[in-house]
C-alpha cells in the first residue's frame, strides 16, 4: 500500500507516464474518495486503480471516462454511489 501523495505520483509516473498535473488531479480524486463516508463503497482508490486510470488516459481515453471506469464502478455497483463518484470525477477532469 502506498501511502504518500508524492509516492503516488511517482508510481503514476513510472508506470501509467501522464503528466504532472494529471497526475496530481487523480491523487487529489482519489483521497476524495477516500473521505466518501455516506456511500457504501466496497474499497477504496487504491493505488492500482489509479495506475489502470493513468495507463487509459495516455492509450487516449478521456480523464473523465477513465476515471469512471477505473474509480466508480469498479468500487460499486449502485447506481445512486456511482453517480456520486461521477460528481467528484466532474470536479477534477
Amino acid at each position: 500500500y502506498v501511502s504518500t501523495d508524492t509516492t503516488k505520483c511517482t508510481t503514476l509516473h513510472m508506470v501509467g507516464s501522464v503528466d504532472v498535473s494529471k497526475r496530481q488531479q487523480l491523487v487529489s480524486l482519489a483521497n476524495d474518495l477516500r473521505r466518501l463516508n455516506t456511500h457504501d463503497l466496497e474499497e477504496a482508490a487504491s493505488t492500482r486503480l489509479l495506475v489502470y486510470c493513468a495507463l487509459l488516459i495516455k492509450s487516449g481515453l478521456e480523464p473523465r471516462q477513465a476515471c469512471t471506469s477505473c474509480m466508480a464502478e469498479p468500487l460499486t455497483d449502485d447506481a445512486d454511489t456511482i453517480r456520486a463518484i461521477e460528481h467528484i470525477i466532474d470536479n477534477y477532469f
